[in-house]
Order: structure tokens, then C-alpha cells, then sequence
């Protein structure tokens, strides 16, 4: 009985259920998944003043590059110029870093304020050397349209050169540009740079937008620190480049004993001057020391001898600097005259020596001395050949 009341009330549900209608679906609003967030992107706001030193300093590199071309004839690579230096130090201290490298030996470079409460004044450094911070430049805002830029040669002897370097002052440019931040106007006087060893020193540096003349350049060209040349130059807007270069008295130079003809004979060297009162002396003669005549007189009256000073050259030297060979005996020993000197004579056209024969032929005897004035040496039997002939 009681399986049979379990079975009708299964049968009863499952009936319900076979003739019940389709189901509705009731459909439930879903809610959207939250967005991902993100970050806020920060962006870098640039020292608007600093760009436009960037700006600037380009422009005035191929100015300065262009009038190097003028005066020297060197074109150079950009941005190898004074511009071009604080061009790349102001985009280091922009951006933090160079797209180029190897332009210059030290590319690294720090930007400070001389006053922290006033922006207008920058200073540029190198700081390739650890505890060494190089100026190079300053940069000083004058009015929104004009500024001055001041560099300092001393530690920019790859840019000027060596000389320059040394002895250049500091230089100081005035600039003006539009509101469109074009250059218009740059004026750096006394500007200075090596020009393959020499110094070229511009005492007038102008670049006038809109004048007729472009480019006005006025200086010199110093050798071993002394005008030598006198430069100008005109760079027109439309036509031909005017140079000229005009020659000045240059220095007198002092006579570098190295670069003069020595004298004939083992000695040392002696420079030969031109004397305006030494008279000319015939063809074939040649002139001897006067010093060392009187010398040889002083020997003869029995004085004393005077030392001769060490710069001064030998007898023998002098003897054979004026083509004379000293005079030999029989047993090939140099003849002494009463004097205690050697003889000296000119060599003979056979073997070159003058020779006493070692077998002299009878000759006659000889005269008596001839009697000479007291204080003087009797006169040989010989004919002696004096010095100089």
C-alpha cells in the first residue's frame, strides 16, 4: 500500500512538470567590470629660458663658423665654435644627455645660477675631471628679445686654440633675436683665435640680420704677439665676399747665429754682420783681425800677452779661414819665427805645401844684418811672408 501512494505522487509530479509551459527567463542586470586605472602621465616642463639659450647658441654657431671661413679660409664642422660649445652645454642641462658624442674631448656639462633667486644669470660647466668644474660660459638675460654671453677662454683651448687660450681676455657678445627667436643681431669684439700658428685678433665682429652687409669683420694678424697683417672683410646679403688683407711693417728680427754661414776652420761659429764703415778691399784681398795684429806687435816689443776671451776664434783658425797653411822645415816640422810663432804662407801650386828643400844648393854668405831702429827686431836674412797675404 504504501509503495503504491509513493509511485501516484511521483507519477502526479512528473506529470505537472510534462504539461507545464515553457519557463521564463527573468534577465538580471549584469554590472560591468571597474576600468583598469592608470597612472597620470607627468610631463617634463622645460626651463623656457634655457631652450632659448639652445636656440640661440645654434644659431649663433653657424654665424661664428661662417666668419672663421671668412678670415682663415678653415670651414669647420659643426658645432665646433664658441656658440657651438654652450649650444651642447645648455641641450646637456636640458635633456640630461647628447644624441651626438665625440665632438669635443669633454661633453659632460652642469648648469648652475650665480644667484638662485634671480634665473636670469646661467653659468655653464665641464665636469669631465671628478672634483674639477671648468667655466666655460655665462649666459645673462638682458631683456626678453636680448641677452649677453661671456666665455672665457682659459679652459676653451680646443675651441680658440692654445695661444688664444693664454693670452685672450674674456670675450663678451651682445645678441637680439625677434619674437620668432631668430637671431638678428650679434656683435662679439675682440674676438680671438689661432690661425696655423699665428693669432687672429677680430677687434670688430658684427652680424646684422637685416642690414645690406651681413657681416662686418675688422682686425689683425699677430705673429709672436705682433701685428703683422691688417683684415677686412664684408659678407653682402646677396653678391660677392670682400677680403683684404693688407701687409704691415713687420718687427725687425733679431739675427739667430744658426741660420748664418760659418766661418771656414774648426772653431766655433762666428756671425757675419754687415759693418757700413769697413771699406771694400780689393779683389783677391781678404781682412785679418785687427786684434790679432796688435797682438803680435805687443809679443814683439816683449809686453805682456792679452788673454784671448774663449767666444773668440784661434789664431790658427783665423790663419786658415784666409786660405794660409803654415810653412814646414826640412824635418817636416812647421818653421818658428823670432817672434815664437809659426810661420804662415799661402800653398804653393804643385803638392799644395810650401817646402824648404831637404838638400839646399851653395848659396852665397850671408850679409851682416842690417842695423834697425832701437826697440825693433832686426830684419830677417829671409824673406818672411806675413800674415794675411
Amino acid at each position: 500500500m504504501q509503495i503504491m501512494l509513493l509511485f501516484v505522487a511521483i507519477f502526479s509530479f512528473s506529470s505537472c512538470s510534462w504539461f507545464a509551459g515553457p519557463t521564463k527567463t527573468i534577465p538580471v542586470a549584469e554590472k560591468e567590470a571597474p576600468a583598469p586605472t592608470t597612472p597620470p602621465v607627468l610631463k617634463h616642463t622645460r626651463d623656457p629660458q634655457l631652450l632659448q639659450v639652445v636656440k640661440i647658441g645654434l644659431q649663433g654657431d653657424q654665424v661664428m663658423r661662417e666668419a672663421w671661413w671668412v678670415v682663415s679660409g678653415e670651414r669647420r664642422m659643426a658645432p665646433r665654435s664658441l656658440f657651438g660649445k654652450l649650444h651642447r652645454a645648455a641641450l646637456f642641462a636640458l635633456d640630461g644627455r647628447l644624441a651626438t658624442k665625440g665632438i669635443f674631448s669633454c661633453d659632460q656639462y652642469v648648469m648652475k645660477q650665480d644667484d638662485p633667486s634671480d634665473s636670469r644669470s646661467k653659468t655653464f660647466y665641464e665636469t669631465c675631471v671628478k672634483g674639477q668644474e671648468k667655466r666655460i660660459a655665462r649666459w645673462t638675460l638682458l631683456s626678453p628679445m636680448s641677452a649677453k654671453a661671456e666665455f672665457f677662454p682659459e679652459n676653451l683651448s680646443e675651441v680658440v686654440g692654445l695661444n688664444a687660450s693664454i693670452f685672450s681676455k674674456r670675450l663678451e657678445c651682445q645678441i637680439s633675436w625677434d619674437s620668432h627667436g631668430i637671431l638678428t643681431i650679434l656683435r662679439c669684439p675682440n674676438w680671438e683665435q689661432d690661425r696655423e700658428g699665428q693669432l687672429i685678433r677680430l677687434t670688430r665682429m658684427e652680424y646684422e640680420k637685416d642690414a645690406g652687409q651681413i657681416l662686418r669683420l675688422r682686425g689683425q694678424v699677430l705673429q709672436q704677439l705682433q701685428p703683422v697683417r691688417k683684415i677686412e672683410a664684408d659678407v653682402p646679403l646677396e653678391g660677392k665676399i670682400i677680403v683684404t688683407e693688407t701687409e704691415l711693417s713687420a718687427p725687425e728680427k733679431p739675427v739667430d747665429p744658426k741660420t748664418l754661414s760659418p766661418v771656414r776652420g774648426a772653431g766655433p761659429v762666428r756671425a757675419e754682420y754687415a759693418d757700413p764703415t769697413k771699406k771694400e778691399l780689393p779683389a783677391g784681398q781678404k781682412a785679418i783681425n785687427p786684434d790679432l795684429i796688435q797682438q803680435r806687435k805687443s809679443s814683439v816689443r816683449g809686453e805682456q800677452k792679452v788673454a784671448q776671451p774663449e767666444s773668440e776664434i784661434s789664431v790658427e783658425d783665423e790663419m786658415r779661414s784666409q786660405g794660409l797653411v803654415p810653412l814646414l822645415g826640412p824635418d817636416g816640422q812647421p818653421m818658428i819665427g823670432t817672434d815664437g810663432e809659426p810661420l804662415w804662407g799661402r800653398p804653393a801650386m804643385g803638392d799644395g805645401l810650401i817646402y824648404v828643400p831637404n838638400e839646399p844648393e851653395e848659396e852665397a854668405p850671408p850679409e851682416p844684418a842690417k842695423q834697425s831702429p832701437e826697440g825693433t827686431r832686426p830684419e830677417p836674412d829671409y824673406e818672411q811672408i806675413p800674415p794675411g797675404r
